[in-house]
């Protein structure tokens, strides 16, 4: 089924995994353009990480499942984790749900801090 908001994401933070898990998952600059490269998650990506998160973004998705899972796969084997241990961790959000996470992301509403 394709969402009429054609965004999903893909992601932990502090409010589902511990420090342990975040720094694992964890991107440099470099990382990410390296991430870029390797990933063929077959959508555009926008990934997202600081200390507290790391998210990937995904768009136009028509298969918000298949799209995720295979982000899921992405990042757990270029951080070599478990895709078991991350499934626990992640958040999958699609649609407008995925819309106004990355809005309240964006304005520092779901900071730790």
């Amino acid at each position: 089924m394709t969402d009429i908001l054609p965004l999903a994401c893909l992601g932990v933070s502090h409010r589902t995994a511990g420090v342990a898990l975040r720094e694992r998952l964890a991107f440099t600059p470099d990382g990410v353009q390296d991430f870029y490269r390797r990933a063929a998650i077959g959508t555009d990506v926008l990934l997202l990480s600081t200390c507290n998160r790391t998210e990937l973004y995904l768009g136009p998705v028509e298969e918000p499942e298949a799209a995720l899972a295979a982000a899921l796969d992405a990042v757990a084997a270029d951080r070599r984790v478990p895709a078991a241990e991350l499934a626990r961790a992640a958040y999958r959000l699609h649609g407008l749900p995925a819309a106004l996470h990355l809005a309240r992301v964006a304005a520092g509403v779901d900071s730790m801090v």
